[in-house]
Protein backbone atom coordinates (compact mmCIF):
# COMPACT_ATOMS: atom_id res chain seq x y z
CA UNK A 1 0.00 0.00 0.00
CA UNK A 2 1.15 3.36 -0.75
CA UNK A 3 0.66 5.90 2.20
CA UNK A 4 -2.25 9.34 2.28
CA UNK A 5 -2.35 11.94 4.67
CA UNK A 6 -5.27 12.27 6.81
CA UNK A 7 -6.13 14.39 9.79
CA UNK A 8 -8.84 13.21 11.98
CA UNK A 9 -10.04 10.36 13.98
CA UNK A 10 -13.47 9.24 15.75
CA UNK A 11 -14.02 7.41 18.64
CA UNK A 12 -17.31 5.47 19.85
CA UNK A 13 -18.96 7.81 22.99
CA UNK A 14 -21.11 6.24 25.38
CA UNK A 15 -22.19 8.64 28.26
CA UNK A 16 -25.25 10.81 28.98
CA UNK A 17 -28.46 9.40 28.17
CA UNK A 18 -30.12 12.11 28.66
CA UNK A 19 -28.15 14.78 26.28
CA UNK A 20 -31.31 15.46 24.15
CA UNK A 21 -32.80 17.85 27.09
CA UNK A 22 -30.56 20.11 26.29
CA UNK A 23 -31.65 23.23 24.51
CA UNK A 24 -30.80 23.12 20.11
CA UNK A 25 -28.59 25.81 19.57
CA UNK A 26 -27.66 27.02 15.66
CA UNK A 27 -23.88 26.20 14.96
CA UNK A 28 -23.64 27.75 11.37
CA UNK A 29 -21.48 30.62 12.60
CA UNK A 30 -18.94 27.58 13.67
CA UNK A 31 -18.55 25.34 11.19
CA UNK A 32 -15.52 26.88 9.66
CA UNK A 33 -13.82 26.57 13.17
CA UNK A 34 -14.19 22.37 12.37
CA UNK A 35 -10.84 22.26 10.47
CA UNK A 36 -8.85 24.82 12.19
CA UNK A 37 -6.52 23.94 15.32
CA UNK A 38 -6.57 20.77 17.51
CA UNK A 39 -7.89 21.15 20.48
CA UNK A 40 -11.79 20.76 19.76
CA UNK A 41 -13.98 17.49 20.15
CA UNK A 42 -17.52 16.98 18.27
CA UNK A 43 -19.56 14.63 19.87
CA UNK A 44 -22.43 13.02 17.54
CA UNK A 45 -25.32 10.81 19.08
CA UNK A 46 -27.61 9.43 17.04
CA UNK A 47 -30.74 8.12 18.99
CA UNK A 48 -33.75 5.67 17.81
CA UNK A 49 -35.99 8.34 19.14
CA UNK A 50 -34.85 9.80 15.83
CA UNK A 51 -32.91 12.36 17.32
CA UNK A 52 -29.32 13.04 16.53
CA UNK A 53 -27.52 15.13 18.54
CA UNK A 54 -23.85 16.68 18.00
CA UNK A 55 -21.80 18.41 20.97
CA UNK A 56 -19.29 20.64 19.83
CA UNK A 57 -16.54 21.12 22.64
CA UNK A 58 -14.03 23.93 22.97
CA UNK A 59 -11.93 24.55 25.64
CA UNK A 60 -14.04 26.33 28.34
CA UNK A 61 -17.15 25.98 26.15
CA UNK A 62 -19.40 23.92 25.15
CA UNK A 63 -22.17 24.06 22.16
CA UNK A 64 -25.36 21.35 21.96
CA UNK A 65 -26.49 21.14 18.54
CA UNK A 66 -28.81 19.20 17.65
CA UNK A 67 -31.35 17.98 14.50
CA UNK A 68 -34.27 15.57 13.98
CA UNK A 69 -33.35 12.65 11.15
CA UNK A 70 -35.68 9.69 11.36
CA UNK A 71 -35.11 6.19 11.74
CA UNK A 72 -31.39 6.06 12.93
CA UNK A 73 -29.71 3.75 15.34
CA UNK A 74 -28.57 4.94 18.39
CA UNK A 75 -24.79 5.57 18.23
CA UNK A 76 -22.31 7.85 19.83
CA UNK A 77 -18.86 9.42 18.59
CA UNK A 78 -16.24 11.53 19.60
CA UNK A 79 -13.91 13.17 17.05
CA UNK A 80 -11.09 15.00 17.58
CA UNK A 81 -7.79 15.94 15.14
CA UNK A 82 -4.41 14.33 15.23
CA UNK A 83 -1.59 14.44 13.46
CA UNK A 84 -0.92 12.14 10.59
CA UNK A 85 1.79 9.72 12.57
CA UNK A 86 -1.02 9.33 15.48
CA UNK A 87 -3.75 8.52 12.71
CA UNK A 88 -1.67 5.53 11.34
CA UNK A 89 -1.11 4.35 15.14
CA UNK A 90 -4.67 4.52 16.18
CA UNK A 91 -7.10 3.64 13.11
CA UNK A 92 -5.94 -0.07 12.98
CA UNK A 93 -5.87 -3.13 15.35
CA UNK A 94 -4.00 -5.86 14.41
CA UNK A 95 -5.69 -9.88 15.13
CA UNK A 96 -3.58 -12.79 15.86
CA UNK A 97 -3.51 -16.30 16.04
CA UNK A 98 -1.71 -19.03 18.44
CA UNK A 99 -2.21 -20.25 21.76
CA UNK A 100 0.58 -18.28 23.23
CA UNK A 101 1.40 -14.72 22.67
CA UNK A 102 5.48 -15.67 22.00
CA UNK A 103 3.81 -17.48 19.33
CA UNK A 104 1.61 -15.25 17.61
CA UNK A 105 0.88 -14.82 13.76
CA UNK A 106 -0.68 -11.61 12.92
CA UNK A 107 -2.96 -12.21 10.02
CA UNK A 108 -5.80 -9.52 9.70
CA UNK A 109 -6.58 -6.09 10.95
CA UNK A 110 -9.70 -4.71 12.95
CA UNK A 111 -10.77 -1.28 14.22
CA UNK A 112 -11.66 -0.11 18.13
CA UNK A 113 -14.77 0.79 17.89
CA UNK A 114 -15.02 0.68 21.97
CA UNK A 115 -12.86 0.29 25.22
CA UNK A 116 -14.25 -3.51 24.53
CA UNK A 117 -14.64 -4.75 21.10
CA UNK A 118 -12.52 -4.70 17.78
CA UNK A 119 -14.47 -4.73 14.65
CA UNK A 120 -13.39 -6.73 11.62
CA UNK A 121 -14.48 -9.28 9.29
CA UNK A 122 -16.30 -12.69 10.64
CA UNK A 123 -13.43 -14.67 8.33
CA UNK A 124 -11.12 -13.66 10.55
CA UNK A 125 -12.75 -15.62 13.47
CA UNK A 126 -10.58 -18.31 11.89
CA UNK A 127 -7.95 -18.96 8.64
CA UNK A 128 -6.96 -21.74 7.41
CA UNK A 129 -6.37 -24.38 9.99
CA UNK A 130 -5.36 -21.80 12.24
CA UNK A 131 -6.81 -21.81 15.66
CA UNK A 132 -9.35 -19.26 16.29
CA UNK A 133 -8.39 -15.40 16.37
CA UNK A 134 -7.51 -14.84 20.12
CA UNK A 135 -4.84 -11.61 20.36
CA UNK A 136 -5.65 -8.13 19.46
CA UNK A 137 -2.72 -5.93 19.07
CA UNK A 138 -3.49 -1.84 20.03
CA UNK A 139 -1.51 1.46 19.71
CA UNK A 140 1.04 0.17 17.15
CA UNK A 141 2.12 0.95 13.79
CA UNK A 142 5.37 -0.45 12.94
CA UNK A 143 5.69 -4.01 14.55
CA UNK A 144 9.41 -4.10 13.23
CA UNK A 145 10.52 -1.75 15.98
CA UNK A 146 10.47 -1.05 18.96
CA UNK A 147 11.10 2.76 18.71
CA UNK A 148 8.58 5.46 19.13
CA UNK A 149 6.42 7.29 21.33
CA UNK A 150 3.77 5.06 20.54
CA UNK A 151 2.83 2.64 23.63
CA UNK A 152 1.12 -0.44 22.14
CA UNK A 153 -1.39 -2.96 24.24
CA UNK A 154 -2.14 -6.50 23.58
CA UNK A 155 -5.38 -7.87 24.75
CA UNK A 156 -6.90 -11.36 25.11
CA UNK A 157 -9.88 -11.77 22.45
CA UNK A 158 -12.39 -13.55 25.12
CA UNK A 159 -15.39 -14.02 22.70
CA UNK A 160 -16.30 -13.72 19.05
CA UNK A 161 -19.36 -12.51 17.68
CA UNK A 162 -20.17 -13.12 14.03
CA UNK A 163 -23.10 -11.61 12.10
CA UNK A 164 -25.64 -14.36 12.12
CA UNK A 165 -26.33 -14.37 8.59
CA UNK A 166 -22.86 -14.85 7.77
CA UNK A 167 -22.57 -18.97 6.06
CA UNK A 168 -19.41 -19.93 4.80
CA UNK A 169 -18.46 -20.62 2.17
CA UNK A 170 -20.72 -18.06 1.29
CA UNK A 171 -18.72 -14.38 1.27
CA UNK A 172 -22.30 -12.78 2.36
CA UNK A 173 -22.78 -10.68 6.01
CA UNK A 174 -18.66 -11.08 6.61
CA UNK A 175 -18.73 -9.52 9.62
CA UNK A 176 -18.01 -9.14 13.27
CA UNK A 177 -16.97 -8.31 17.00
CA UNK A 178 -14.09 -9.45 19.11
CA UNK A 179 -14.77 -8.65 22.81
CA UNK A 180 -11.70 -8.25 24.49
CA UNK A 181 -10.36 -9.47 27.77
CA UNK A 182 -10.41 -6.12 29.64
CA UNK A 183 -10.82 -2.78 28.56
CA UNK A 184 -8.09 -0.64 26.89
CA UNK A 185 -7.48 3.14 28.32
CA UNK A 186 -7.84 5.78 25.55
CA UNK A 187 -4.90 7.84 24.71
CA UNK A 188 -3.33 9.56 21.26
CA UNK A 189 -2.07 5.93 19.82
CA UNK A 190 -5.54 4.00 21.05
CA UNK A 191 -8.88 5.51 19.75
CA UNK A 192 -12.03 3.83 18.27
CA UNK A 193 -13.64 5.31 14.97
CA UNK A 194 -16.39 6.65 13.83
CA UNK A 195 -18.81 4.47 11.68
CA UNK A 196 -20.91 5.37 9.04
CA UNK A 197 -24.92 5.10 9.42
CA UNK A 198 -25.67 6.87 5.97
CA UNK A 199 -26.77 4.60 3.01
CA UNK A 200 -25.73 6.14 0.28
CA UNK A 201 -21.81 7.08 -0.46
CA UNK A 202 -22.03 10.82 -1.70
CA UNK A 203 -18.51 10.69 -2.17
CA UNK A 204 -15.81 9.10 -4.99
CA UNK A 205 -12.71 7.80 -3.26
CA UNK A 206 -11.98 5.62 -0.04
CA UNK A 207 -8.92 5.31 1.95
CA UNK A 208 -8.18 1.43 3.07
CA UNK A 209 -5.58 0.57 5.70
CA UNK A 210 -3.88 -2.43 6.41
CA UNK A 211 -0.89 -4.53 6.81
CA UNK A 212 -1.16 -7.23 4.45
CA UNK A 213 1.20 -8.03 1.30
CA UNK A 214 2.37 -5.01 -0.96
CA UNK A 215 2.00 -7.87 -4.04
CA UNK A 216 0.28 -11.12 -4.68
CA UNK A 217 3.73 -12.74 -4.03
CA UNK A 218 5.08 -10.69 -1.34
CA UNK A 219 5.28 -10.26 2.27
CA UNK A 220 3.45 -8.79 4.41
CA UNK A 221 4.31 -5.27 5.79
CA UNK A 222 5.80 -4.50 9.56
CA UNK A 223 4.59 -0.78 8.95
CA UNK A 224 0.60 0.25 8.94
CA UNK A 225 -0.09 1.21 5.07
CA UNK A 226 -2.80 2.99 3.35
CA UNK A 227 -4.17 3.11 0.08
CA UNK A 228 -6.38 5.84 -1.39
CA UNK A 229 -9.35 4.08 -3.93
CA UNK A 230 -12.11 4.22 -6.34
CA UNK A 231 -15.56 2.82 -5.52
CA UNK A 232 -16.90 0.61 -8.30
CA UNK A 233 -20.10 0.53 -9.03
CA UNK A 234 -22.32 -2.65 -8.69
CA UNK A 235 -22.54 -4.00 -12.45
CA UNK A 236 -19.02 -3.37 -13.32
CA UNK A 237 -17.92 -4.99 -10.02
CA UNK A 238 -20.26 -7.95 -10.75
CA UNK A 239 -18.64 -8.43 -14.29
CA UNK A 240 -15.21 -9.40 -12.04
CA UNK A 241 -17.30 -11.29 -9.77
CA UNK A 242 -20.02 -12.73 -11.26
CA UNK A 243 -21.98 -15.42 -9.68
CA UNK A 244 -21.71 -18.07 -12.51
CA UNK A 245 -17.54 -18.35 -11.95
CA UNK A 246 -17.82 -17.63 -7.97
CA UNK A 247 -20.61 -20.27 -6.35
CA UNK A 248 -19.76 -18.37 -3.03
CA UNK A 249 -21.81 -15.28 -4.34
CA UNK A 250 -24.70 -17.19 -5.10
CA UNK A 251 -26.62 -13.13 -5.97
CA UNK A 252 -23.39 -11.39 -6.98
CA UNK A 253 -22.24 -8.56 -5.82
CA UNK A 254 -25.15 -7.12 -3.03
CA UNK A 255 -24.92 -3.46 -2.91
CA UNK A 256 -27.17 -3.42 0.38
CA UNK A 257 -24.38 -4.41 2.55
CA UNK A 258 -21.06 -4.69 0.06
CA UNK A 259 -19.11 -2.22 -1.42
CA UNK A 260 -16.25 -2.37 -4.06
CA UNK A 261 -13.74 -0.36 -4.00
CA UNK A 262 -10.43 -0.19 -5.77
CA UNK A 263 -8.32 0.90 -9.47
CA UNK A 264 -9.83 -0.85 -12.48
CA UNK A 265 -6.78 0.06 -14.64
CA UNK A 266 -4.88 -1.76 -11.43
CA UNK A 267 -2.02 -0.63 -9.34
CA UNK A 268 -4.02 0.07 -6.25
CA UNK A 269 -5.64 -2.28 -4.13
CA UNK A 270 -5.68 -3.92 -0.58
CA UNK A 271 -4.12 -7.66 -0.49
CA UNK A 272 -3.79 -10.78 1.69
CA UNK A 273 -3.39 -9.85 5.25
CA UNK A 274 -5.52 -6.68 5.29
CA UNK A 275 -8.59 -8.61 6.06
CA UNK A 276 -10.92 -6.93 8.91
CA UNK A 277 -9.36 -3.50 8.03
CA UNK A 278 -11.33 -0.79 7.88
CA UNK A 279 -12.11 1.44 4.38
CA UNK A 280 -12.79 5.20 5.16
CA UNK A 281 -14.19 8.03 3.65
CA UNK A 282 -14.28 11.82 4.25
CA UNK A 283 -17.28 12.49 6.55
CA UNK A 284 -20.14 13.46 5.11
CA UNK A 285 -20.71 16.75 7.27
CA UNK A 286 -17.72 17.42 8.91
CA UNK A 287 -15.01 17.92 5.84
CA UNK A 288 -11.70 17.33 8.24
CA UNK A 289 -13.31 13.82 9.77
CA UNK A 290 -12.95 10.84 8.50
CA UNK A 291 -15.94 7.59 9.17
CA UNK A 292 -15.21 4.00 8.71
CA UNK A 293 -17.78 2.65 5.67
CA UNK A 294 -16.10 -0.79 5.06
CA UNK A 295 -14.54 -3.77 6.41
CA UNK A 296 -11.97 -5.54 4.38
CA UNK A 297 -13.43 -8.58 3.15
CA UNK A 298 -12.10 -10.43 -0.19
CA UNK A 299 -10.82 -10.09 -3.96
CA UNK A 300 -8.74 -11.29 -6.31
CA UNK A 301 -5.33 -11.18 -7.49
CA UNK A 302 -3.81 -8.05 -5.44
CA UNK A 303 -3.69 -5.08 -7.73
CA UNK A 304 -4.89 -6.61 -10.67
CA UNK A 305 -6.53 -4.61 -13.37
CA UNK A 306 -10.24 -5.19 -13.73
CA UNK A 307 -10.11 -6.90 -10.51
CA UNK A 308 -11.23 -4.46 -7.27
CA UNK A 309 -11.58 -5.64 -4.02
CA UNK A 310 -14.78 -5.97 -1.82
CA UNK A 311 -15.79 -4.63 1.47
CA UNK A 312 -18.45 -5.09 4.10
CA UNK A 313 -20.72 -2.47 3.95
CA UNK A 314 -20.85 -1.09 7.63
CA UNK A 315 -24.28 1.09 7.26
CA UNK A 316 -26.18 -2.26 7.18
CA UNK A 317 -25.04 -3.33 10.33
CA UNK A 318 -25.15 -0.52 12.77
CA UNK A 319 -27.88 -1.43 14.49
CA UNK A 320 -26.88 -5.18 14.98
CA UNK A 321 -22.82 -3.70 16.34
CA UNK A 322 -25.08 -1.24 18.75
CA UNK A 323 -26.97 -4.15 20.16
CA UNK A 324 -24.04 -5.91 21.45
CA UNK A 325 -21.20 -2.85 22.23
CA UNK A 326 -24.03 -1.15 23.67
CA UNK A 327 -27.12 -3.03 24.80
CA UNK A 328 -28.22 -0.66 27.45
CA UNK A 329 -28.48 2.06 24.89
CA UNK A 330 -30.69 0.70 22.20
Amino acid sequence: MMLVNSSVVCVFYNKNKNIHKYLMIIFLFFKELYCKGLSYIIYTYRAILSLRISVMLFPGTSMYVSSFKPSEPRHRTICKTYNLQTIINNLNVLLGFGEKIKNVEWACGGSLISDRFVLSAAHCSEIGKKTPVKWALLGDNDIGSNEGAADPKIREIVERILHPNYKPPSMYNDIGLYRLSTPVKFNQFILPVCLNSEEQLTTKQAIAIGWGRTSSAGQTSNVLMKVSLDFVEQNECNRSYSSSTNPNLKFGINPSNQICAGQMEGGKDTCQGDSGGPLQIVHPEFECMYTQVGITSFGKLCGEPNAPGVYTKVSNYVSWIDSIVWPTSS
